[in-house]
């Protein structure tokens, strides 16, 4: 059961898209074997705690400056995004998964170590 739990617009679709299993129901209990996505705010009180303690969590990350810009060309509250970032940074036992990294590509080969599973990207889509 893996749990990709995001900021949006830090890397979620393409990381969840790099995970090899059916796309299970967040709000079904999580099933082996399947991935399920959540953004870090999430309505729904207790959802995300509840499945990151159930699911090895995946938590993808840009750099902050790019995942401003992308908040702000959508007219979306960079206040908001400052508070998700500041909750993201106490997140613990989660792989963050930085995709704009130098040494990204040694970072995917971590998770598919940990996931057992092989992973790989030409990273185009970033």
């Amino acid at each position: 059961m893996i749990l990709v739990a995001s900021i949006p617009h830090t890397g979620t679709m393409f990381t969840f898209g790099l995970l090899p299993f059916p796309w299970g129901n967040v709000l079904e209990d999580p099933k082996p074997g399947y991935k399920y996505q959540l953004h870090l705010n999430e309505p729904r009180p207790g959802l995300v705690s509840q499945r990151m303690q159930q699911c090895f969590t995946i938590v993808p990350l840009r750099e902050y400056a790019a995942v401003r810009v992308s908040w702000e060309r959508r007219r979306l509250d960079t206040q908001e995004l400052d508070r998700q970032w500041s909750e993201m940074l106490k997140l613990r036992d989660v792989f963050f998964f930085q995709i704009d990294a130098p040494d990204r590509e040694a970072r995917l080969g971590e998770l598919s170590r940990e996931l057992g599973v092989p992973l790989v990207t030409d990273w185009r889509r970033l």
